[in-house]
Order: C-alpha cells, then structure tokens, then sequence
C-alpha cells in the first residue's frame, strides 16, 4: 500500500485562517493519522486528505461559486494544512446534492 486517504475534511476550514486547535476540532480524523495510524503502515505510506462530503453543505460550494480572493484564500490555507500536517495530496468530494 503506497499512500491511504482520510476523509472527510470539511471545505470550510479553510474559507478563513484557521488554527491547529481549529482544525483538531472541525476535523477530528485528523489527529488519528499522527499516531497509532501511521504506525499501522510502512514509513513509505503517503497520507492523503479528501475535502468535502455529503455533510459538508457550504464548504466547497462556497469556494466554487467564490471570488478569485475567496478562491485565492482557500487554496493557501489547504495548502499550509497539508504542509503543517504532512499530508501527500488532496483529493475533493463534491456530491451532487451540494452543486
């Protein structure tokens, strides 16, 4: 197994700046991966993170009907998460009910 995805990040922590208490608490899967998870895989193993979800109503639909700042801002904060966390890649989960 090369790489394992954990789901379901919501869309929304990252329309704003967020904080590592923040995103413990908005996106408690997180924090598993830290420990007891990756200890379970070989040190190879990439973790991934998919953002979205059917209970995510505002996360992502507000990002793709956004402007180009709110746009711009979601992106950087996903990006600074991934790097703080260690994350390989995202992957996005857009259901048809939340289009």
């Amino acid at each position: 197994m090369t790489h394992v995805m954990i789901a379901f990040a919501p869309g929304s922590l990252f329309n704003e700046s967020y904080t590592t208490a923040t995103a413990a608490a908005s996106f408690p899967g997180n924090t598993t991966i830290t420990g007891p998870i990756k200890a379970l895989f070989p040190s190879t193993t990439q973790f991934m993170v998919t953002v979205g979800g059917w209970n995510d109503p505002g996360g992502l639909k507000a990002v793709v009907g956004g402007t180009p700042d709110v746009q711009k801002t979601w992106a950087n904060n996903l990006n600074d998460f991934l790097n703080t966390y260690g994350y390989a890649g995202v992957g996005k989960f857009l259901p048809p009910p939340s289009l």
